[in-house]
């Protein structure tokens, strides 16, 4: 029973190790958001929490987003998580390494002590509900990810597609934090459910990709919070979760845009959205029997511009964007 959880915490009240603007997606510059901690008491022992919206079962095409900011002080006492899933049954309290669990869902470190070899839990972790059994941590090892590729292979922070996403930051009287940690900075993150295609974004960056096969394909979302490990937590290590919204997905229809010739390049852009693959089709014939791919790409959340090469020698190109 060793957690907080605080509806309505005003963050712009925590000033250590810096203070916490409001999130990226407030108006009016609010700084009211939901506070969660776990294993902060006398008793040295793993803990976590579970929250679920009450009378809420979601399904189709949807997305949970929200905004997080993960506080933590030092790196020999902060290694806890965030949790954040979708399609759970409500009556289960996930907890990393223990039973029962169930449904999908991410884990997000502050700091940078998670192992890149460990079975049960990385820096950046996907799992899946083991039901009677553990979250099943989805690695490349047990896992087919895509087809939008994985942001880094092993879900560490110090690889580089991490690295670049959250640079190191120095902060007065405290240091400079590691490349790649989440902590102490204002993320906006997704999980988005399009078909069986279940996606995982931070600030607009798709971590992970995969086809849900599994059970779990409709119910509730969870927000959480797990400390893996015995040792006692610092007062400081904390999420303050702001934004949560549920928003039915609707993919936006792709339509060419702007066609030109320029030189040897046929040009034009299409609307993309965040996170979607897609895939750039060419033929040299109107009614082909089937069409070579010129190349794949994700949506960005705005107009995708393509320089294709016209092929020499041929009177006739069309071209085409599928999504896979």
């Amino acid at each position: 029973m060793d957690f907080k959880a605080i509806f309505g915490f005003d963050y712009s009240s925590v000033t250590y190790p810096t203070s916490i603007p409001s999130a990226p997606q407030s108006t009016g510059g609010t700084t009211k958001g939901l506070f969660l901690t776990a294993n902060k008491d006398t008793n040295a022992a793993a803990a976590a929490v579970n929250l679920y919206p009450t009378n809420r079962v979601f399904s189709g095409d949807y997305s949970l987003k929200f905004d997080l900011w993960i506080n933590w002080a030092s790196l020999t006492t902060s290694t806890e998580h965030t949790l954040l899933g979708i399609n759970h049954s409500g009556n289960v309290t996930n907890r990393i390494g223990q039973t029962p669990s169930d449904g999908l869902f991410f884990a997000v470190s502050g700091d940078d002590d998670s192992l890149p070899t460990s079975p049960t839990l990385r820096d950046y972790s996907v799992f899946r509900g083991g039901t009677s059994g553990i979250p099943i941590l989805m690695i490349t090892n047990n896992t087919t990810f895509g087809p939008a590729p994985l942001l880094v292979p092993n879900f560490e922070n110090y690889e580089a597609g991490f690295a670049n996403l959250f640079p190191s930051q120095t902060f007065p009287l405290y240091g400079t934090t590691p490349p790649g940690t989440a902590g102490l900075r204002w993320i906006s993150g997704e999980i988005r459910q399009r078909t069986n295609l279940i996606t995982w974004l931070l600030n607009g960056t798709i971590v992970a990709q995969f086809t849900n096969s599994f059970a779990y394909t409709n119910g509730n979302i969870m927000l959480g919070y797990n400390d893996n490990f015995s040792s006692i937590g610092d007062s400081n290590n904390f999420v303050v979760l702001d934004n949560i919204r549920v928003e039915t997905f609707v993919a936006t229809p792709v339509t060419l845009l702007s066609p030109q010739i320029a030189g040897n390049d046929f040009n034009f852009t299409f609307a993309s959205d965040w996170g979607e693959n897609y895939v750039v089709q060419t033929s040299a014939t109107l009614n082909p029997s089937s069409w070579a791919t010129y190349t794949n790409l994700s949506g960005n959340g705005a107009l995708r511009t393509i320089h294709a090469l016209l092929t020499n020698n041929v009177t006739e190109n069309y071209f085409r964007v599928v999504r896979p």
